[in-house]
């Protein structure tokens, strides 16, 4: 008596049930969908939209065609291809749920595709780019699949806009995948946010990269460019490169990571105007890295070492602010690295040297001199901006022309810098191209602030120069317009009573062209007064 009973109920609660038939659906050339009793319908032969959930591959053997999935599934036991598009463009799939498959979508020597607006999710790879040119993957929800999205051999192709998270991979990218933009994609909680290896040229903006165990990797890669991202918060490294070179950084946040930046191996790359804040180690690490340029960077707040250099040779490191770290600078095995214009601010301790008897430069010469340090207890009787004894590190490290201000550097809307000295806080600086005038406001606490500032002859190549301060209202003190030329640059020096002034750094005129301009002026008055205002208007014409 139960048997029947538990089959009615079985069947009860089952029946209503979809069946789940695996086989493969094909777009066929011709526009047919077969079989046609899977659950997608076209009227045009251009649009296919899903009525229900398919399971099972789609083979698309037709080009310039929209498959919308309107909501629905398609889904397979673990292995085969949701989408294959081979040799297909100008395709694209959205609106559809994708997932159980060991690739979500497969692209082959397709281009002109489009993917959007789709969540694809518990494959194998979310989404496999072969040898695949100029598709467009944007506004998709990649998630819980061994790689989110995997590229390899492929050009040019867009990826933007998605969410990508918990994967192992976000995004990987590999052999040869060159000049692609990956752009404001939100990469969370996988273990690689972006991984690029043996690839070049490619754009990594504007990304929101976070709770990964690495950031962005690069390895063995050339020529990229990873700029303006948010990098925060990532277990282990924010970014690392391994055995890459001339690649660039430039404007990224950097912060909450163990490691901000790891460089392995790495040479020629660039570091620039990124914000390095609050990592858990370092916020800059070298090892056995060479001929890299670190600079105009913010690297502050409490990272345990602001920037860590380990066997290595000929780096570059400046202008920089190097501020509240345990320790600013740590050096191991190191040598011939240059740091120069740096600000080095209330560091626990500016510079630790694990191996003192390596020998690293601390300045660019004279005039351009070495680093600002908060600690640095030196005068500038001569006043040039330059502390008139050396700050000692240690027997084989000294900067030798410490810096009496802060250094700031402003690029100027012709590309050109111009780059100021000063124990004044500056703000509102601008460049006049109209009369090659310099402009600025400056403020400070009681006593004397002053300003060096070094001057490309671009833009203001004349034989002599004046500062006025509040429309001439200010004296001008210590004055020095001509504390060194080398043939491009001009470096001046003026102090000033420190409260709050407008500064203006102006061209003046050669004296030999002056009286030529007054006689012509003269000329012209006398003749307006003479024969009135017809024969003004003469000259004018």
């Amino acid at each position: 008596m139960l048997t029947p009973l538990l089959i009615g109920m079985l069947t009860l609660a089952f029946g209503n049930q979809p069946v789940k038939t695996y086989e493969t659906i094909y777009i066929r050339v011709d526009g047919s969908v077969d079989p046609s009793t899977a659950n997608i319908t076209s009227a045009d032969n251009v649009t296919y939209v899903f009525t229900n959930n398919n399971y099972d591959s789609i083979v698309v053997e037709r080009s310039n065609i929209i498959i919308d999935g309107a909501g629905h599934t398609i889904e397979g036991s673990g292995i085969g291809t949701g989408f294959r598009l081979i040799s297909i463009t100008n395709v694209t799939i959205q609106n559809t749920n994708i997932k159980g498959f060991c690739q979500g979508l497969y692209l082959q020597s397709a281009s002109n595709n489009t993917v959007s607006g789709n969540n694809i999710t518990n494959n194998d790879n979310g989404i496999w780019l072969q040898s695949a040119s100029n598709n467009t993957v944007s506004g998709n929800n990649i998630t819980n699949n061994d790689d989110g999205i995997y590229h390899c051999r492929s050009v040019s192709n867009n990826i933007s806009g998605n969410n990508i998270s918990n994967n192992v991979y976000g995004i990987f990218h590999c052999r040869f995948v060159n000049d692609t933009i990956f752009c404001g994609n939100n990469i969370s909680n996988n273990v690689y946010g972006i991984y690029l290896r043996v690839c070049s040229n490619n754009s990594l903006v504007g990304n929101n990269i976070s709770n990964n165990d690495y950031g962005i990797y690069l390895s063995e890669c050339v020529s990229n460019t990873v700029s303006g991202n948010n990098i925060t918060a990532n277990n282990v490294y924010g970014v690392y490169l391994s055995g890459s070179s001339s690649n660039s950084l430039v404007g990224n946040n950097i912060t909450n990571n163990v490691y901000g930046t790891y460089l392995s191996g790495s040479s020629n790359n660039s570091l620039v105007g990124n914000n390095i804040t609050a990592n858990n180690n370092d916020g800059v690490y070298l090892s056995g890295s060479v001929n890299n340029t670190i600079s105009g960077n913010n690297i502050t707040a409490n990272n345990v070492y602001g920037v860590h250099l380990s066997e290595c040779v000929s780096n570059t490191i400046s202008g920089n602010n190097i501020t509240n770290n345990d320790n600013g600078i740590c050096l191991y095995s190191s040598s011939n690295n240059i740091f120069y214009s740096n600000n080095f601010i209330d560091n626990n301790q500016q510079v630790y040297t694990v191996t003192p008897d390596y020998a690293n430069f601390w300045d660019y010469g004279y005039p351009s001199g070495g680093n600002y340090w908060s600690d640095y207890n030196g005068v500038d009787l001569n006043h040039d901006g330059v502390g008139d004894m050396a700050y000692i590190i240690d027997a084989n490290n000294t900067d030798h022309y410490p810096l009496i201000g802060m250094f700031s550097s402003f690029n100027t809307f012709l590309g050109h810098l111009v780059n100021v000295i000063s124990n004044s806080t500056i703000e509102d600086f601008e460049y006049l191209e109209s009369n090659s005038t310099i402009r600025m406001h400056v403020s400070g606490e009681e006593g004397i602030g002053f300003c060096r500032v070094s001057i490309p002859h671009v833009l203001m190549n004349v034989s002599d120069i004046s500062v006025i301060i509040d429309d001439g209202l200010t004296p001008v003190l210590h004055p020095n317009y001509t504390l060194h030329d080398n043939g491009t640059h001009r470096w001046i020096y003026f102090a000033y009573e420190h409260s709050i002034h407008e500064i203006d750094i102006i061209p003046e005129f050669p004296t030999l062209i002056i009286p030529p301009l007054f006689m012509i002026i003269t000329l012209i008055t006398i003749t307006v007064c003479l024969f009135g205002k017809n024969s003004f208007d003469i000259i004018k014409a």
